[in-house]
């Protein structure tokens, strides 16, 4: 049997849907924390598949009528990003709950110190996952705007994604290994995902497409 390929117009409904998903996971879970922690913690979880699965749908409108090897390898590191930060997640989810039980159940203060110093020290785990996570985005969505300029002509989206991307890289690489906005600057997490968020639509809509190459 013949397997037929998936019309365009599926790939664009799947690409806004999970765009859609990915970035109200992110805001909402890391960047505005509005929800209960139940509910923030849900999102986090879900942030990095719904990444992954839009790398992939961009992938697939993007290169259908041709080779662009700097959007095809920017989208697969953005892609391996939400890997990346899945296991972030876990990782740091596991350590608290675990550990925050272990606290409830200490009998004396100085199990108590021993358990939240074990704690802080397990979370630096996490927190080189974190940057892991900056560095691999950052440098998937340099490479996406690389080919964006590049391949479809899109200079002005480009030139924002290499901004934006390029920063949040460069801060990361120079505040290792502390997280940037620990260390007094500031986060460019939100600029990458607005950018790439603006990317995704652009590449869902035919219409918005073409104009890129005028």
């Amino acid at each position: 049997m013949t397997k037929l390929p998936m019309p365009s117009r599926e790939w664009r409904l799947l690409l806004v849907g999970l765009g859609l998903l990915s970035l109200f996971c992110y805001f909402f879970s890391a960047v505005f924390q509005v929800f209960p922690w139940a509910v923030g913690r849900f999102l986090f979880y879900f942030f990095g598949p719904t990444l992954y699965l839009s790398a992939q749908a961009a992938r697939a409108l993007l290169l259908e009528d041709g080779e662009r090897p700097s959007i095809d390898l920017g989208l697969r590191m953005t892609g391996l990003s939400g890997l990346i930060v899945s296991l972030m997640a876990v990782i740091q989810d596991t350590n608290f709950t675990v550990m925050q039980e272990r606290l409830g159940r200490a009998e004396t203060e100085a199990e108590r110190e021993l358990l939240t110093q074990t704690l802080w020290g397990v979370n630096n785990v996490q927190i080189a996952l974190d940057i892991a996570f900056d560095v691999w985005i950052s440098t998937g969505c340099v490479l996406l705007a690389v080919g964006l300029w590049r391949h479809l002509g899109a200079r002005f989206i480009g030139a924002l994604g290499i901004a934006a991307a390029g920063m949040a890289l460069g801060l990361n690489l120079a505040t290792l290994p502390t997280p940037p906005a620990e260390a007094g600057l500031f986060d460019g997490g939100p600029a990458v995902a607005t950018w790439l968020g603006v990317v995704l639509f652009l590449t869902a809509s035919p219409a918005l497409r073409a104009r890129w190459a005028r």
